[in-house]
């Protein structure tokens, strides 16, 4: 299980651990939100692009994160990944009840 840990993103592991911890004192809808929210910048400016040239495009397994390891992960980074894209208002997920 940790090798499998140690192959993904560093900084999408800590942002997964404090999204779970922020999640389990927040409505569902809050959650779906949030989640939508960090796939976005994930997506945007994350690792993802990187795993997917590592595993799908080249195929070398061996993708290049930035930063590397939990330790160099910046909890101002986290904080990005946490905080929404859209404003309140205009979130695609604002009508959604809890």
């Amino acid at each position: 299980m940790l090798a499998a840990l140690e192959s993904h993103s560093p900084t999408m592991l800590e942002v997964t651990h404090h999204a779970l911890m922020r999640g389990r004192q927040m409505p569902l809808a809050d959650c779906f939100r949030m989640e939508l929210g960090i796939v976005y910048r994930a997506i945007d400016d994350g690792d993802f692009i990187e795993g997917v040239r590592a595993l799908i495009i080249d195929k070398d397994e061996r993708p290049r994160f930035a930063p590397n390891t939990l330790a160099q992960v910046r909890a101002e980074r986290v904080q990005h990944f946490l905080s929404s894209p859209w404003r309140k208002e205009m979130h695609p997920l604002a009508d959604l009840r809890a």
